[in-house]
């Protein structure tokens, strides 16, 4: 299933105003790193088991001067958030601003 970039970020904002976000996390840094570390925590031993779990991050507040991250995992099947979680920072790295430089939202497989 193929789901519009724009499209997406809708529904994946509209999910994320339906449902409280009960993990927030702090970090003087957020790196590239640790935003795959917590995937693979999440990711099932088989990965080709479900091919509906969409795994993002999504940039908000960046603009401002305040990092805040939020990275989940979205069911393109079901259109449910799974696990999600906040990260304020004070700063993201280099490969991470990289990869969110043009996009909001971008996915990871």
């Amino acid at each position: 299933m193929i789901i519009e970039t724009g499209v997406l970020i809708a529904l994946i904002v509209k999910a994320l105003a339906a449902v409280p976000i009960v993990t927030a996390v702090t970090v003087l840094v957020l790196n590239f790193t640790q935003i795959i570390d917590w995937f693979k925590e999440l990711r099932p031993k088989n990965p080709q088991v479900d091919k509906s779990k969409l795994y993002f991050t999504l940039k908000d507040l960046w603009a401002s001067g305040n990092y805040r991250t939020i990275q989940g995992v979205f069911d393109t099947r079901t259109q449910q958030l799974g696990k999600v979680r906040s990260i304020r920072s004070a700063n993201v790295d280099a490969r991470l601003a990289d990869y969110h430089r043009n996009h909001r939202l971008v996915t990871y497989e």
